[in-house]
């Protein structure tokens, strides 16, 4: 595989996407989300099971799930959003962090029930690092990096992943680039197999939430 290093950002895929008030953009899902979370499929609840939000006697519906990592999910959206890092839970039980978007709604009746809308505790301070590899076992070279990674394509690196090493923090993995397809949560520890659903199939990666 050679000493291959990853690259820079390309063209984005063509999906729905969110601008950011911070010069990001992110993709957003309004249908099911799921994630490979713990060795197994876990889907999230549907968005618009959340709670409603009241900020200054305006209601804050949510809106979708973005694909986009704990520093940058916060503040308010050039649209008028706000955007939100909290608990979601899963369909058959247990949660995790995700990036919810809340928009008001014109003209809507008030919801039967609200709450206040607090600022999500800050992402935790730490690091990030992860180190890939093409070979399973972390055979070949490994290629280590604490940056997001939107299109693999431009390294040589799409579809190549066979085993990681997360040593900080949280990582997504997704088939698709820019963020985009079915996506893989991995925490701290070694993976040295994929498994067929992740085995050579990941063509970008982000670090969710700093740690360690």
């Amino acid at each position: 595989m050679g000493t291959r290093q990853l690259g820079p950002i390309g063209p984005k895929p063509n999906v729905p996407f969110i601008k950011l008030a911070n010069n990001k953009v992110a993709p957003i899902f309004k249908g099911p989300k799921k994630i490979w979370w713990n060795s197994g499929w876990k889907t999230f609840l549907p968005f618009s099971a959340l709670s409603v939000f009241v900020i200054g006697g305006s209601y804050y519906y949510p809106d979708g799930y973005l694909s986009l990592a704990a520093p940058y999910c916060a503040g308010i959206t050039p649209d008028g959003c706000r955007l939100r890092w909290q608990m979601v839970g899963f369909e058959d039980g247990g949660e995790d962090w995700q990036c919810v978007q809340f928009c008001p709604r014109v003209g809507a009746l008030p919801p039967p029930q609200a709450v206040a809308f607090t600022e999500a505790p800050p992402a935790p301070r730490g690091n990030c690092e992860v180190v890939i590899y093409a070979e399973p076992t972390f055979g070949g070279n490994g290629v280590p990096t604490g940056e997001e990674q939107p299109r693999l394509s431009q390294s040589g690196w799409q579809n190549q992943i066979a085993s990681i090493q997360v040593r900080f923090g949280t990582w997504d993995f997704f088939t698709g680039e820019e963020f985009t397809g079915e996506s893989m949560r991995l925490q701290p520890g070694p993976y040295p197999t994929l498994g067929p659903d992740w085995t050579k199939r990941i063509g970008s990666f982000m670090c969710s939430q700093p740690g360690g």
